[in-house]
């Protein structure tokens, strides 16, 4: 019997899984404060990703330098500036800036004109 050949599209479809399955594990661990075990499972996603040659997915909340999944108030300090979000790790300082220009050219565009009264 020989092996069974497994295409790159059913690969890639698996290391997906797994990868989302660990964060999501991560996630829980961080909440019940198992940070050493959180890292464990962020580090384990990322290398299956890199293995699997698929990106980690969009919006996983991870520090790049310490690889502590964030957790808004326990694991990270989250500001707002004038036109990013500032995510710093409480860990190890890490920080983090993600654009948010979109969202305001939404709410600027629904106020709509201004009423005299």
């Amino acid at each position: 019997m020989g092996r069974r050949h497994v295409s790159n599209k059913e690969v890639k479809a698996i290391a997906r899984r797994r990868v989302v399955r660990l964060l999501v594990l991560a996630q829980q661990q961080a909440g019940s404060g198992n940070l050493d075990r959180a890292r464990r499972y962020v580090d384990l996603a990322r290398r299956v990703s890199m293995r699997g040659n698929v990106p980690m997915p969009y919006g996983a909340s991870v520090c790049r330098e310490c690889h502590t999944p964030f957790l808004a108030g326990r694991t990270c300090r989250v500001r707002l500036r004038s036109a990013h979000l500032t995510i710093t790790c409480l860990e190890c300082g890490g920080k983090r800036r993600l654009p948010y220009v979109k969202e305001q050219r939404e709410l600027r565009g629904c106020q709509g004109p201004k009423r005299t009264s």
